[in-house]
């Protein structure tokens, strides 16, 4: 589509903007024709995605990257890190305590008034 980014970026749409509304609407209205969520469509066709999406190592590391831009955005020192029982987010305490105090299983909540 002729979005700004496209034309910014100098390159021709693969696609109108009337496209892309069909294509919208139509995964809009996927569950009323019992279409299962999570599919992969390219414009209104039913489709696979790139090989690397399939690819579970490849699934994690894109996760765990993307957890930690979020973290460091939202919390300059703070990190993700993987336990047991799932993902683990890092901060330096927030409401009380000296700047050497870590929290061992804070939540995304936790990244509160500092």
């Amino acid at each position: 589509m002729a979005t700004t980014m496209v034309r910014e970026a100098g390159v021709a749409p693969w696609s109108t903007v009337e496209e892309g509304v069909e294509a919208v609407l139509h995964l809009l209205a996927a569950p009323a024709r019992g279409v299962p969520s999570g599919r992969y469509f390219n414009g209104t066709e039913e489709s696979r995605a790139d090989a690397q999406a399939y690819d579970a190592r490849a699934r994690r590391r894109l996760r765990e990257l993307s957890e930690d831009l979020v973290v460091r955005a939202l919390a300059p020192g703070a990190y993700v890190s993987e336990l047991p029982d799932g993902p683990a987010l890092n901060l330096p305490c927030l409401r009380s305590g000296p700047p050497s105090c870590w929290s061992s299983k804070a939540t995304p909540s936790d990244l509160g008034e500092r």
